[in-house]
């Protein structure tokens, strides 16, 4: 009964879902995210010699109840010890290499800077909250000894795929969000980052980062997890817990939930393994360009009204206009066919080569009849013009009239544009 209710529910949310998106969509609005974490202050160095932080940072995106939607990245570049390089501290250690309390550095952007490309960012409702999508990261900070790059990289890999599989588990398979009630799935929300971070796989992955060190490895020093829910309107969580291990001793995991538009920039605490790092951290939002729609060809829904299009030598060709290209033109599009009167005809015209469709201003179509005694005649009541391409099938031209235009021997010509 138990297995029985959960299918209903689950169920339920998807109508809700399916009911509501149309309506949601209408006001969702597409938004680049870059999350920069400027620069890092010891506020207390674990070592006597002093710290080099640095971080590796599990990027990742999914939307509930879409399987597949899951993208999970790792942010990890060499040098760990960039603190020791000129380069990058910019000279402030005073010939040292290591960073002491109070002192702050600049993080290298290839680092520091965290994107999200064309995020859909909707009003909260019951619906939009079922379908939105979740993004954010899980930002590792490390204090740099002697734990060679590739065994720390190696080990982040894992810990990516471990956040990968828990996405795909809690979020595309919509575990999350069995109800529509925001503050339940929040609380779900909740509990998968902690699971995140806390698991017993992802500790032991952490604590083997003394694999492959002669001595004195790199040593984890705080964990921040951001989660962004793609709603506007929503409440914000945010809580703390201690990953406590005999062998790296304990560490503070952070957690913030929330939605993009509430995020506060301002400093980030990482603690653990005896020091405490405060990084200054920004959420930066732009409006994201619209997607590029590619065209490979038009279907074209002619409708005749009381007077034919007769065939034969009396056809009708069609010029695809670009707006930084010649022509397409395709000749006799209705092969020499007749199009009888009060009938609905279509063709199809493939593009030399995919298309935007920004670039394609319009059509213009020519018969090839002349008038005087015998000549033709042709009432064009209508046209559609549909575009189709990858994930693109819009209509982009519907007109209709009584006739929409008359070809005649002295009107043999019809601009369409878009």
């Amino acid at each position: 009964m138990e297995s029985q209710n959960l299918i209903c529910r689950r169920l339920l949310a998807c109508v809700f879902f399916l009911l509501f998106l149309g309506s949601a969509s209408l006001f969702a609005q597409n938004q680049n995210f870059q999350l920069i974490l400027d620069n890092v202050r010891v506020d207390q160095q674990r070592e006597g010699g002093g710290d080099r932080p640095y971080f590796a940072t599990i990027v990742f995106r999914s939307r509930l109840f879409q399987r597949r939607s899951t993208v999970v990245s790792l942010i990890e570049g060499e040098p760990h010890d960039w603190v020791s390089k000129a380069e990058y501290n910019g000279g402030r250690l005073r010939q040292r290499d290591h960073m002491s309390t109070g002192e702050t550095l600049n993080v290298p952007a290839w680092m520091g800077k965290l994107e999200w490309q064309n995020v859909e960012v909707r009003p909260f409702s019951p619906a939009a909250a079922v379908g939105a999508e979740l993004f954010g990261a899980i930002v590792i900070s490390l204090d740099n000894n002697n734990t060679p790059p590739h065994v720390v990289r190696g080990l982040m890999n894992k810990v990516k795929d471990l956040t990968a599989n828990f996405l795909r588990s809690e979020v595309e398979t919509g575990r999350i969000a069995t109800t529509t009630d925001w503050a339940a799935m929040q609380t779900r929300i909740g509990a998968m980052a902690r699971n995140m971070v806390s698991t017993g796989d992802v500790i032991d992955l952490l604590f083997q980062m003394t694999i492959g060190s002669t001595f004195n490895p790199d040593r984890l020093t705080g964990i921040q997890v951001f989660i962004f829910p793609a709603l506007t309107g929503i409440t914000t969580q945010n809580f703390s817990f201690t990953v406590n291990d005999r062998n790296i001793g304990p560490v503070t995991a952070n957690v913030d939930i929330l939605p993009p538009n509430a995020f506060r920039n301002g400093l980030r605490t990482y603690t653990g393994s005896g020091g405490r790092y405060a990084v200054n951290t920004r959420l930066v939002a732009q409006a994201a360009a619209p997607p590029v729609v590619m065209v490979n060809e038009l279907e074209l829904e002619f409708r005749t009204g009381g007077d034919d299009l007769r065939g034969g030598n009396d056809n009708l060709n069609v010029s695809v206009l670009f707006e930084r290209a010649t022509p397409h033109t395709v000749n006799n599009v209705n092969g020499g066919g007749k199009w009888r009167d009060n009938s609905i005809n279509s063709v199809r015209i493939r593009l030399p080569r995919p298309t935007p469709l920004s670039e394609i201003s319009g059509l213009e179509l020519r018969t090839t009849f002349g008038g005087g005694m015998g000549g033709d005649n042709w009432n064009m009541n209508a046209l559609k013009v549909r575009v189709l391409g990858p994930g693109t099938d819009r209509v982009v031209f519907d007109q209709s009239g009584n006739p929409l235009n008359r070809f005649t021997g002295d009107r043999g010509r019809f601009m369409v544009t878009w």
